[in-house]
């Protein structure tokens, strides 16, 4: 089953004025094995997760996506060393604010490839 590619409307969304997504075709993305430690058989987390939901999550929503995606950055988050400078937060807003949903995606897809391949600043330790 293919996945959907995303185009933006606007309508009103439960979290107030936001472009809501209309779908269009788009080719598949990898299988969750393809990013993870899983391998067929192997009685995991991974392995539930893959039959419950397909191998590259298809049946979880965008939304539902978003907050998995959420949990898991502020776990991580919580885990590293340094403190987070303001104007991070500052650069964050503006993100929201001005950036098109679909670049918002990119700077989430960029972010999760340098946190996950090591293209990391030293962390900032306030005295």
């Amino acid at each position: 089953m293919p996945n959907k590619k995303a185009t933006a409307t606007r309508k009103r969304s439960p979290c107030g004025n936001l472009s809501i997504i209309n779908e269009e075709i788009l080719p598949m993305s990898k299988p969750l094995g393809y990013y993870t430690a899983y391998t067929p058989g192997d009685n995991s987390l991974l392995e539930k997760l893959q039959e419950e939901y397909g191998s590259t999550f298809e049946k979880i929503t965008k939304r539902e996506k978003l907050v998995i995606l959420t949990v898991l950055a502020s776990h991580i988050g919580c885990q590293l060393d340094g403190d987070v400078r303001g104007e991070i937060f500052a650069i964050a807003k503006q993100m929201r604010d001005q950036l098109s949903l679909s670049d918002q995606g990119g700077v989430m897809q960029a972010i999760i490839e340098q946190i996950r391949w090591g293209q990391n600043a030293e962390p900032v330790h306030h005295s």
